[in-house]
């Protein structure tokens, strides 16, 4: 008899607010996060990670104003810092 649950078998890609979820949470537990990681396990372009990096940067800038996501060029990474001086926000 079938059930009406969803398929063992069967895989689902991710859709945006999946893969904005994934980025956020690996930044809260590693701190960092790298464009490759990303585009390996998410089904979408640079263009379209950018505009998702451009996203948190707004959900932190508005709901926790004591971080901020910097890129280092050097590493080819984003990584979540804790501003200090997050009094010039207010």
């Amino acid at each position: 008899m079938a059930s009406g649950g969803a398929k063992e078998n069967r895989a689902y890609k991710p859709g945006k607010t999946q893969i904005l979820l994934h980025c956020l949470e690996t930044l809260l537990r590693e701190g960092k996060i790298a464009k490759s990681q990303i585009l390996s396990f998410a089904p979408i372009s640079e263009p379209t990670f950018t505009r998702y990096i451009q996203e948190i940067r707004a959900y932190l800038y508005n709901f926790h104003p004591g971080y901020e996501l910097e890129y280092c060029k050097w590493d080819d990474v984003y990584i979540l810092n804790k501003d200090m001086d997050s009094s010039k926000r207010k």
